[in-house]
């Protein structure tokens, strides 16, 4: 009997001893796929004062004794207040807010294959990145998987040429998206200003085929889509720079970002004479433009305009020629977005526009070189459950005019040295349909499919892309 009292003494001991706890670990997922849902807010019921948020994965931890009832809350989703338990681990379970369809509110633009992704790059990520120097594409070159080997923003993807890597705003590709370019389309700064970039997805490998015209490597960019809370003007001067940045709120629906930069060389050139004795001159001069407006609860409409034009002079020495190595460019673009929302799925229309001339002259090189892209889609997308299907159709139009004087001889640069002229002309029209699907096999692993052809094919080969992808991401 003493035998049997002392164990249960013991086993009631062991019971308390283990419903005790001071540390509760737990993670927060969305209901239907079990994704994590970073950015969580948990805190204790009876003191708001002590909380934390989850990290990237949806994980926390915070400091809390059984029983005691802790609140999740997370942006678009019911919040859940659970009590601590014996075992002191949490897995909380958010369900979306119930919305009346009638009174449904756009929300930011999701990518059926953004699951594929190896690098999600936000606003903030470019800022704090020291050698992007808050340049999105230069960001890319900080990644693991760029391989560019000078501090150019061209960028070059697990080897690839940095032609072959899309460049894409706003669903239109961006085909000249660098400043300062040399004759070789090498430049030094990319033309996007962060202030309005949202995100950046970074696709290092065989891109998804919900782009086309891309086959090493991908980058995605989207600009913001929040109407500020109030109206911000921004300032910044250097020897080399003037920029100003002005954001408006025009209404509780619409906003206008407008910025400029001005880069004259006389101020850096006054101060370092010796040091940029070969710089002749350098002026850049640009402005953007990016007005959003919610037509509706279920419209969105966005409108980005870009133009720069620059120029430098530069003294080179050849063997056979010194003097100024002369280059002018300016270029224009123009991109508009529609979004609608329907009773199922999403209806999104995207137009660009861009041109661009560039001269390029030294000694008996004079060059011309004038681009003209025109970029169309419309495309459906579709949501339902752990499935995931946008299907469309876009066209593609690129013009390429090329005239000038060229040297016979590569090391020949002189005025009496022989030289002839070049003209080249040609012009690419790509209509094509494609599909894109991907399926959350488990909270873990997903499958993409898709499927891209040319339809209309005019002088060129036909032809039908197809893709499987297949992610796994560890807990």
């Amino acid at each position: 009997m003493k035998i049997l009292f002392l164990f249960l003494i013991t086993l009631l001991g062991s019971q308390i001893v283990s419903a005790q706890c001071s540390i509760v670990k737990g993670k927060v997922v969305e209901a239907e796929m079990e994704t994590p849902l970073p950015g969580a807010t948990v805190y204790h019921v009876s003191d708001i004062q002590k909380g934390t948020t989850t990290n990237e994965e949806g994980q926390f931890t915070l400091a809390a004794e059984v029983n005691q009832q802790i609140k999740v809350s997370f942006i678009g989703y019911q919040a859940q207040v659970m009590p601590v338990d014996s075992t002191c681990q949490l897995l909380v379970k958010l369900e979306p807010l119930t919305t009346n369809l009638t009174e449904m509110t756009i929300r930011a633009e999701r990518l059926v294959a953004e699951g594929f992704t190896i690098s999600k790059l936000s606003k903030l990520n470019i800022y704090t990145n020291p050698g992007a120097k808050a340049d999105p594409l230069l960001a890319v070159n900080t990644l693991p998987a760029a391989t560019t080997l000078d501090e150019s923003a061209n960028i070059s993807l697990r080897g690839a040429d940095p032609a072959e890597t899309g460049i894409f705003l706003n669903n239109v590709p961006i085909n000249d998206a660098v400043r300062y370019a040399q004759l070789n389309g090498i430049g030094t700064f990319s033309i996007f200003n962060t202030a309005i970039i949202n995100q950046m997805l970074v696709y290092p490998g065989n891109p998804p085929l919900e782009y086309g015209n891309t086959t090493s490597g991908l980058i995605a960019l989207s600009t913001d889509e929040r109407i500020p809370d109030q109206n911000t003007n921004s300032l910044t001067i250097s020897l080399a720079n003037i920029g100003f940045l002005s954001s408006r709120k025009l209404n509780e629906k619409s906003s206008l970002t407008a910025f400029t930069n001005i880069q004259p060389s006389a101020g850096i050139k006054f101060l370092n004479p010796a040091s940029l004795e070969r710089l002749k001159r350098f002026n850049t001069v640009d402005l953007g433009l990016h007005y959003l407006n919610r037509l509706s609860d279920r419209t969105l409409m966005k409108v980005f305009s870009y133009s720069n034009a620059e120029s430098f002079s530069y003294e080179t020495r050849q063997p056979t020629y010194t003097g100024n190595f002369d280059q002018e460019k300016w270029r224009t673009l123009l991109i508009f977005n529609l979004r609608h929302r329907l009773k199922y799925g999403e209806l999104s229309f995207n137009n660009g526009i861009n041109a661009s001339s560039s001269r390029f002259q030294l000694s008996i090189i004079d060059t011309q070189l004038q681009l003209q892209d025109y970029y169309t889609s419309l495309t459906y997308q579709y949501a339902w459950k752990l499935l995931e299907v946008k299907t469309g159709i876009t066209y593609d139009y690129r013009s390429t005019d090329f005239s000038g004087t060229l040297p016979v001889y590569g090391f020949a640069l002189a005025e009496e040295h022989p030289a002839f002229n070049l003209i080249s002309s040609r012009d690419l029209r790509t209509p094509e349909a494609f599909v894109y699907s991907t399926y959350h096999l488990s909270p873990k692993w997903q499958v993409g499919t898709g499927l891209r052809k040319n339809v209309f094919p005019n002088n060129q080969i036909d032809y039908l892309s197809s893709q499987v992808n297949l992610s796994y991401q560890p807990a």
